[in-house]
């Protein structure tokens, strides 16, 4: 029997090091947001900045995103180490995928436009929100030859057919084992709540 249970709301945490902000909230709140993180008023407003172009554009081009946040482990440099958003993955018309279905499709090489695939693995695994799958994914944009990891960790709560996606980004190859751990922080801290049957 399928599970129909929606869910209503996804709680998670992370380390002090991240500016995290319910989908939309960024746009209106991104100065707010950002003077937790540094005294210098140009430092803020750079920050803010960065927090208001992810809200605008996560919001046109990822829809079912519920909460996203910035990595920003340097004080002194007004650069993303890295994003995260958490979104909500409808399930296909057949039910929602296993988790070894869910494997088996992460381990192919996506096609994306203007982006090369460099490499591409996910390994199954288990937090308290359920059965994962991780994936990690790294490109290359053409023409800029921009390099992009990937760190995506596709959550299967139990009694519902939704899938709870959190995906960790970042531009910068020296930081993405210290991505990994703070990926773990936050993937290890996911609460779901379902919908009343």
């Amino acid at each position: 029997m399928s599970a129909t249970r929606r869910i209503a709301q996804v709680r998670w945490g992370a380390t002090e090091d991240w500016v995290i902000w319910a989908a939309g909230d960024g746009t209106q709140n991104a100065e707010a947001l950002a003077a937790p993180m540094h005294e210098d008023p140009g430092m803020v407003h750079a920050i803010a900045q960065g927090i208001r172009a992810m809200d605008c554009e996560v919001l046109t081009d990822q829809p079912g995103t519920l909460s996203m946040g910035v990595w920003l482990p340097d004080p002194h440099t007004r650069t993303m180490a890295g994003t995260v958003l958490v979104r909500l993955i409808e399930p296909e018309p057949t039910g929602r995928m296993t988790q070894q279905e869910l494997l088996a499709w992460a381990v192919r090489p996506p096609k994306m436009k203007r982006t090369r695939v460099l490499h591409v693995e996910a390994s199954p695994g288990q937090v308290a929100a359920g059965p994962v799958v991780l994936q990690l994914l790294e490109t290359v944009t053409r023409p800029s030859r921009k390099v992009m990891t990937r760190l995506s960790w596709f959550i299967l709560p139990p009694d519902t057919d939704q899938t709870v996606l959190c995906q960790f980004d970042t531009e910068h190859p020296a930081l993405v084992d210290a991505l990994g751990w703070e990926t773990n922080t936050v993937t290890d801290s996911v609460v779901v709540h379902l919908e009343d049957a």
